[in-house]
Formats: C-alpha cells, structure tokens, sequence
C-alpha cells in the first residue's frame, strides 16, 4: 500500500493546527514585508531622495540601494506563496491543508465551541464564508500571471539563478513596477480571513500599514543628503 502524500498524511485535526500555525508565522512574514514596503514607497516611488541624488557616482549606488529594496520585497512575496509542501510556511500551504471538508468540519467545530455545529451562529458562517472566498482567492492569485511574472524573475533571477524556458510558449513575461504591491494586497486579505476562521482572531494590519508608514517617513523624509559631483 502506498503512503499518503501531504497533507492527505495527516488527520484534519493535524492539518488545522499545521494551518494554524501558517497563519501566525504569516502574519510576521506580512509586517516584516509592510514595513518594506512602505520604505519603498519612498526611496522607489517617490522623488523626495531620488531628487536629492545628482548624477554622480553616488548615484550608482543609490540605484542599487533601490534595486536591493525592491528586489527584497519580491523575494520575501514569492517566499509567502510558495507551493504547500511540508517544510513550507506559505499561503498556499495553508489552502492545502484546509480545502478539505474533513478540515472544514473541524474549523466550524472550533469556531462554534459549544454551541451546536449544524446550525452555527451568523459569525461563524460569516468567518466559514470569508474563508471560502479566501481559498478561492489564493488559488487564483496563483495562477495569475502577475504572480508567475515574479516567481519567474525571483527564481532566474534573485534565488536560483535557473535557466530560463527557451519557448516562446514557456517564457514568462518580465514583472512590472506595481506586481508587488497587488500581490502583497492579496496577501494580507487571504491572510486575514485565515486568521478570523483559524485563530478566531484578527490583526490589525490597517495599523501596521499606518505605524511602518510613519516609521519610514520620519526616517527617510529626514535625510538629507549632501553629495559632491
């Protein structure tokens, strides 16, 4: 007899606590690369210290300081939907372990406590139906192009440095200026809807937005910069 494949390996109440502790584990992922983000916002799409760089040597290493930025942000979004597996702490790895009607059942048993499982109350069929609207999400997020645009970049270019396909029909379009943001936006919703039904918790990730925004501008917006041709 064959051995199960994961997560199939595992029992529902295996799989919803592996879940489960994605979610916590993303969640820090998420406000490490928040706070990158908005630090990007700044040194790459605004001018307020481009404008401070003339056309120097100085200048080259301010383009790499923005190379480095962005291209950090992208491998830490690629890392967060890597394909489930076992050794991974992605979102897609959570979707795998809990599309699952064994899980489901498990997750609505949680949520409900002690109150009767075949007729939950409005906040847990709330939280049950955001987290179907979230797995639905995620498996679409990663079939889009604009996430297999930056898989592609990170893997020939930023991780692995692999060969890129040869074909015209195999090759991935170059990622666009903006892919990261509509993947880090489609993180933090997938995220958040797995945090509500797994963890019956929330975070307040309009907040880390607001306190990484704050922290980046008090820093960048005060830097000035005196560089001699």
């Amino acid at each position: 007899m064959s051995k199960k494949a994961w997560p199939a390996s595992l029992s529902a109440d295996e799989r919803f606590e592996r879940a489960a502790h994605i979610v916590s584990r993303a969640i820090d992922h998420l406000q490490e690369i928040i706070g990158v983000t908005e630090t990007n916002r700044i040194i790459i799409y605004s001018p307020a210290i481009a404008r401070q760089i003339p056309r120097s040597y100085a200048a080259n290493a301010f383009n790499l300081l923005q190379w480095v930025m962005l291209n950090y942000e992208i491998l830490r979004l690629c890392a967060l939907w890597d394909r489930g597996a076992t050794d991974r702490e992605s979102i897609l790895a959570m979707v795998d372990l809990v599309d699952d009607p064994a899980v489901s059942a498990v997750i609505s048993m949680k949520l409900c406590k002690s109150e009767n499982t075949a007729a939950p109350n409005e906040y847990v069929r709330r939280q049950l139906a955001r987290l179907a609207k979230a797995i639905r999400v995620a498996r679409k997020v990663s079939r889009a192009g604009f996430r297999g645009a930056l898989v592609a970049f990170r893997d020939e270019r930023l991780a692995h440095s692999l060969t890129p396909p040869t074909s015209p029909a195999g090759a991935t379009p170059a990622p666009k200026y903006g892919y990261e943001r509509r993947l880090l936006r489609a993180s933090v919703a997938v995220v958040d809807a797995f945090n509500g039904a797994l963890r019956n918790s929330s975070f307040a990730f309009d907040m880390s937005f607001e306190s990484s925004k704050r922290n980046a501008e008090a820093f960048w917006f005060s830097a000035k910069f005196a560089v001699d041709d």
